[in-house]
């Protein structure tokens, strides 16, 4: 059993002239609107609707008062169930108010020839809406109504209390008698083959004389209300689940914190599939209990720590039966912590707000956030009350064209550059400094010719594709907004290349990446090196195969990434190196010709600096900003991504002498719960946010970080502000793409490859979390809200209640103390 927090709220009131009971009163939803069926009198059945707090008569289903008398109604799927004098069933469809009468000279004339004394009509509105079970005195009469009836099945009792339970493929028939109660589970899921599977034991329990109990139409789970003689005859609730082994079938037994002697069916509820509300009214308190489906124990970590890794040992005592001997177990368990799982440290917050004043509260948040929903009387875009989500999109792009697979900005004129690829189009897209699409780039139009990837340098871009027999670099010269792409060169790359996984370009070095895209390690790996020249004049470009390395057969290691950078200055000449990422966490250092200089093994550079790192496994580096050098050193920054956390490093080199002088590591960032990390992280170098991809199922998730300042070296734990979560079809390639610039992220999504269905996505970045209250123009009301936030893995609700108060009350309100959060001013926080 695990504790949920579940919050209710009162939508409207609706008064009744009867006191309501399960055989007068019945629920009904449909497209969100909540109807409601009450016996007004014993002639009629009242029809209401309950929609946005309105409450409507929809129709009255009348009867002769003299001739008829109503006992009972139920509603199953879109019927409404009336028995009339205990003797007459009529079935309405709610929808085209049309009846059908079933009395006993039908079911006579079906072969029904039993005792014909209706006590209540059950069914499934999920499983079986067109079966129903008519409940007699001594009997259950199972019929299939279509058109017309038809008789299933006949189950004989002698006379006794009996009632049914329904789940997908069995039902639970309850026969109560003063001395005795039989619990029969029977196989339903064939109509023309039932038949009785096992009687269920109550064991020491002794069923409720009433015998009052409710089932869930979801999962078929029965709850019945019991006395327990072993502990003062005090009142319990059975929870019998179908389908399961005899002894497994009595899955919990509830002990109500209030007991009462008798309890009726309309204080209990139930509800749910994989997971099993159940509701009980004491009298006093509505009490909620909740039981997942499948039995685990959930460890929470203290959330005000930054520990990543926690070890512990968990010892459980279960029992059951009062006699009964306990079973121990002991569990060793390590706890990584991610908060990726939304928690809030606070439920209920009062909000005092001056009138004529605007606040913005900022929310301090324990989780990575995806989605928000807050609602209220004035909440929302435009209104009075809304939250500032860290990521939320503006715009978004369709078309069966629009298959992104890489993307780079520019920055002397904050392009936006993306590279599109589908079976008949290689073209390059390109947004404007306010990320409108203004030009197309074809590329390729023919079915043999795929694009992969894309980089830039000066006034040139970079593309490369694939033809039937080759490799080939396009060279696009986009010296401004309106001659981009009017030049277009072709250079084939003349040697044994087999795959470009990744690629980088600097000063007059393209390096490529020679390795399987979908599965690294299948093959030996390589690291092509190739001088690029260019002439502007004529428009000429080449690309000439100079180094290459098998990092595979060299080290026993698979290469990942390559950056590369040169340092150069008006005292020293050029000095290029090249920087090689292996996936075991190994960082190597060339120079242009890959004579390999210097190794540095990050992982054992984490564990020596007192970080937590559990897996060898990186596939992804990147400069946090551009180097900086003075004489002959370079100092770099850069973040690894890993399969454990990320990690932030400075690198201080001698270009000159190919030296080493220290690598530091300085902080993690936090991980995406279990999700496998992508290759494909984006940093901003201007406004410092890195954007880190996952893989979560068929997901793909981008967590946004906003880097702390280079001076940070403590080795601390930085979390994500929030992420964008997409459905995406990876049978293409597991590469992702997505880049920040300007505050605005666009985002390729591939929903469907085969189909061509594809989107580009646009989001305002702005990395903070808060809730804005505005009151300037004085209109806003006294109300309460909630604040939803969710991720792929859980979510979590606040309520919020907002009080307007005038300048006398706000000043005597600031002298008082009080036991909850109130939240005033701007410089106030809510931790979540």
């Amino acid at each position: 059993m695990i504790k949920k927090q579940i919050f209710l709220r009162q939508l409207c009131d609706f008064s009744a002239k009867i006191e309501l009971s399960n055989s007068n009163f019945q629920c009904y939803v449909k497209t969100e609107i909540f109807y409601v069926f009450i016996v007004e009198n014993t002639y009629t059945v009242g029809m209401y609707s309950i929609s946005q707090k309105d409450v409507q008569s929809q129709y009255n289903f009348k009867y002769n008062q003299f001739s008829n008398t109503i006992t009972s109604i139920s509603v199953v799927a879109n019927r409404l169930y009336i028995i009339l004098n205990n003797l007459q069933v009529d079935i309405w469809n709610i929808d085209t108010k049309q009846n059908y009468s079933v009395t006993q000279s039908i079911v006579n004339s079906l072969g029904f020839y039993g005792s014909w004394k209706i006590r209540k009509v059950v069914g499934s509105s999920k499983y079986h809406p067109t079966i129903l079970f008519i409940i007699n005195d001594d009997n259950i009469l199972i019929a299939d109504y279509h058109k017309e009836l038809a008789i299933v099945n006949v189950l004989t009792y002698g006379k006794s209390i009996i009632d049914v339970a329904i789940g997908e493929d069995s039902f639970i028939s309850v026969v109560h008698t003063s001395t005795i109660t039989y619990l029969t589970e029977y196989d339903f899921s064939n109509y023309c083959n039932i038949f009785k599977m096992k009687e269920l034991p109550t064991y020491r329990y002794q069923i409720q004389d009433s015998m009052t109990m409710v089932s869930s139409s979801d999962s078929g789970l029965l709850y019945i209300a019991a006395y327990d003689p072993d502990n003062n005859n005090s009142s319990v609730i059975l929870i019998y689940k179908p389908l399961q082994p005899l002894r497994d079938s009595l899955i919990k037994v509830l002990t109500p914190k209030k007991q009462s002697f008798f309890i009726s069916d309309t204080q209990l509820a139930a509800a749910g599939f994989n997971h099993y509300i159940f509701y009980l009214n004491d009298g006093e308190n509505h009490n909620v209990e909740w039981i997942d489906q499948t039995y685990y124990y959930q460890v929470a970590p203290e959330y005000q720590t930054d520990q990543w890794v926690n070890k512990f040992r968990l010892n459980l005592t279960v029992s059951n039966l009062k006699n009964n001997p306990s079973v121990q177990f002991s569990q060793a368990i390590v706890l990584y912590q991610t908060k990726s799982q939304i928690k809030f440290l606070q439920t209920n917050v009062n909000i005092s707000n001056q009138k004529w004043t605007k606040d913005e509260i900022t929310l301090s948040m324990v989780g990575t956030i995806i989605n928000y929903l807050i609602q209220c009387q004035q909440c929302g875009q435009g209104k009075n009350i809304n939250a500032i989500q860290p990521l939320s999109l503006f715009k978004q792009e369709y078309g069966d064209d629009l298959n992104i697979v890489d993307q780079i900005e520019r920055g002397s004129d904050n392009l936006r550059i993306l590279l599109v690829s589908t079976s008949n189009l290689q073209a390059i897209r390109i947004y404007n400094s306010t990320n409108s699409f203004f030009k197309s780039i074809v590329i390729s139009t023919s079915t043999d010719y795929k694009c992969e990837k894309v980089q830039k340098y000066n006034n040139h871009l970079m593309v490369a594709c694939r033809n039937s027999k080759n490799y080939q670099i396009v060279t696009i010269w986009c010296d401004n907004e309106s001659t981009c792409g009017n030049i277009i060169k072709y250079s084939d790359l003349t040697t044994s290349l087999r795959y470009i996984y990744q690629m980088s370009y600097y000063y007059k070095y393209l390096v490529i990446v020679d390795a399987h895209p979908k599965v690294l390690k299948s093959m030996d790996t390589f690291i092509r090196v190739f001088d690029a020249s260019f002439d502007d004049s004529k428009h000429t470009a080449s690309y000439t195969y100079t180094h290459q390395i098998n990092t595979v057969q060299s080290y026993g290691e698979y290469v990942v990434k390559t950056l590369l950078h040169y340092h150069s200055s008006s005292t020293n000449p050029c000095y290029t190196y090249i920087l090689g990422l292996m996936s075991n966490g190994v960082l190597r250092i060339f120079n242009s010709a890959l004579t390999y200089k210097v190794s540095l093994n990050v992982y054992q550079e984490i564990l020596n600096a007192g970080g937590e790192i559990i897996q060898k496994e990186f596939n992804d580096f990147y400069f946090t900003d551009v180097p900086t050098y003075t004489k002959q050193t370079t100092y770099a920054h850069m973040i690894f991504t890993s399969q454990s956390l990320n990690y932030k490093f400075r690198l201080v080199y001698d270009t000159y002498n190919y030296k080493l002088a220290s690598f530091t590591y300085h902080y993690a960032l936090s991980r995406y719960y279990d999700a496998q990390t992508l290759p494909g992280m984006w940093i901003d170098n201007y406004s410092q946010i890195a954007i880190i991809p996952y893989r979560q199922n068929d997901k793909k998730i981008f967590l946004f970080f906003e880097l702390p300042d280079n001076s940070v070296v403590d080795k601390r734990m930085v979390y994500s502000y929030g992420g964008i979560s997409e459905y995406h079809d990876f049978t293409d390639s597991d590469r992702v793409s997505c880049t920040v610039q300007n505050n605005v992220a666009i985002l390729g999504v591939s929903s469907k490859f085969e189909s061509n269905m594809f989107y580009i996505k646009h989001y305002n970045v702005n990395l903070q979390q808060k809730l804005i209250v505005d009151n300037t123009g004085g209109n806003l009301l006294n109300q309460i809200g909630s604040l939803e936030v969710s991720n792929t893995i859980n979510s979590e609700q606040l309520q919020f209640n907002i009080k307007i108060l005038s300048s006398e009350q706000k000043e005597e309100n600031s002298q008082m103390d009080s036991n909850e959060t109130d939240i005033k001013n701007q410089t106030d926080y809510l931790y979540i």
